[in-house]
């Protein structure tokens, strides 16, 4: 009976607690850890310890034992500086974004970040998702592999779990260092710039071809020999296509692009495929990295878009983006 209302109530607390992270440590790609963004409370380990304190406090006053009163303090005091240690372990840790890579809808994203210490060194300091965990110093004794002022990279994967631009969960960093008596810990949302595409899904293509009335159009494909037209350099173009001659003359540095007559070309056609607008997306997926793979000249057509037709790596990035960002609420 009281099961739903207690469902309830967890469910609004959890998103009342989100609201209030979401305020006090909102998305970026840069965190600096302070009393701000730092949480820190006993660990199971500091309630055994408090209420061993308890006890000798229990045990002093009735028997009235300066000994057990010395030790009583002594323990105190150990309690109160684990505190503070704990807390300045974290204190003035840097965490940046660095770099993610673009995959598919299913698969592992290494998301690569960036640990600094401004104040002070850092030991036994614990990073995670829900399914990735790193360490990002060792334990005292080990070597301090995060002192003051160095730098730490950790790869950490997220599994992506939608298309579209990479929103993992919030990143998780604790430590129980020195004694193990506190636990301090930060909740950081990292803002990932990580394209996903939707899952490849094979599935019959319909029709497949487009004829242009027997005239034909210049198609931008690796490999031929027919020179197109000049543009200009990018990062990543063949130095072999690089027109020295122009650019000894003081002009841009430009290449040379090549280009074959095509009157026909594959058409990825959203019309001829059929289930859900995901599943649609999937199927048009596979065959961008079909053709793709096998250098065809192709289009894509989604609902009010043609793209193309082309070729080549460039126009494969730019189908996969357009699959990606699709509306989920589209077709």
């Amino acid at each position: 009976m009281l099961q739903a209302p207690l469902q309830s109530l967890q469910q609004s607390l959890r998103q009342r607690f989100q609201r209030w992270l979401d305020k006090r440590l909102p998305p970026s790609r840069e965190h600096m850890l302070n009393r701000r963004t730092i949480f820190i409370f006993l660990s199971p380990a500091g309630y055994g310890f408090c209420a061993l304190l308890l006890l000798l406090f229990v045990v002093a006053v009735n028997y009235q034992n300066n000994m057990v009163f010395a030790l009583l303090f002594m323990l105190f005091g150990l309690l109160i500086v684990s505190l503070f240690h704990c807390y300045m372990n974290l204190s003035g840790l840097r965490v940046s974004y660095q770099q993610a890579a673009n995959t598919f809808v299913g698969d592992s994203v290494p998301i690569q970040l960036l640990f600094s210490s401004d104040a002070s060194s850092c030991f036994a300091v614990r990073c995670q998702w829900q399914q990735s965990v790193a360490v990002v110093s060792v334990e005292p004794g080990e070597g301090d592999s995060l002192a003051k002022g160095a730098e730490q990279n950790i790869t950490l994967h997220v599994t992506a779990d939608k298309r579209g631009w990479l929103k993992p969960p919030r990143l998780l960093i604790e430590s129980y260092y020195p004694l193990g008596l506190f636990r301090s810990w930060s909740w950081l949302a990292v803002e990932v710039q990580a394209l996903i595409y939707p899952a490849p899904l094979a599935s019959p293509l319909g029709a497949t071809l487009s004829d242009n009335d027997g005239e034909g159009e210049a198609i931008n494909v690796p490999g031929s020999d027919d020179f197109y037209g000049f543009q200009s350099y990018q990062p990543g173009h063949s130095l072999k296509h690089v027109h020295w001659q122009s650019f000894a003359k003081g002009q841009p540095l430009q290449t040379k692009e090549f280009a074959a007559q095509s009157s026909q070309a594959y058409v990825i056609d959203w019309a001829t495929f059929s289930g859900t607008s995901e599943q649609r997306l999937s199927a048009m997926c596979y065959w961008v990295l079909q053709f793709s793979q096998q250098a065809c000249v192709y289009s894509l057509l989604l609902p009010n878009t043609q793209y193309g037709p082309g070729s080549g790596e460039a126009f494969k990035q730019q189908l996969l983006r357009a699959l990606a960002l699709y509306p989920a609420s589209g077709g």
